[in-house]
């Protein structure tokens, strides 16, 4: 698991269609002033052997519940914490807000090799982008 709070850590991701993801989402926050994680948020990359409990360790809450009602992704009453997922060629790309200043997280989770019940989760509630696929 790779977490990047800089520009210059983007261009270090193997993966092209996340680098590039990532770098256009600092380019988009840091229109108006300079890219501060602090102020701005944060990415999180899953590797592909991340466990879950791993990715909620990092994030400081599970991805697979309910941060507020505590529902788990199967129970028939679960609504997703992120606010939006897209579906990316190789990745899902999940945001989630953390304050009420727009402070927040994105999270890119590969398609192979990680939790079956984490990729389905991003299967079920992923619309898939309109961004051109690199």
């Amino acid at each position: 698991m790779r977490v990047i709070r800089a520009a210059a850590e983007a261009g270090e991701l193997p993966d092209e269609e996340v680098r590039v993801l990532v770098q256009q989402r600092i380019t988009m926050l840091s229109e108006d002033e300079p890219y501060d994680p602090a102020i701005h948020g944060y990415f999180i990359v899953l590797d592909s052997q991340d466990s879950n409990d791993a990715v909620s360790q990092t994030l400081g809450f599970s991805v697979m519940c309910n941060r507020w009602d505590g529902t788990h992704f199967g129970e028939p009453t679960f609504t997703p914490s992120f606010e939006m997922i897209e579906e990316h060629t190789s990745c899902f790309e999940m945001v989630f807000v953390l304050s009420d200043s727009g402070c927040g997280v994105i999270v890119f989770v590969p398609k192979e090799h990680v939790d079956p019940d984490l990729l389905a989760m991003c299967r079920a509630h992923a619309i898939r982008s309109q961004e051109p696929s690199t």
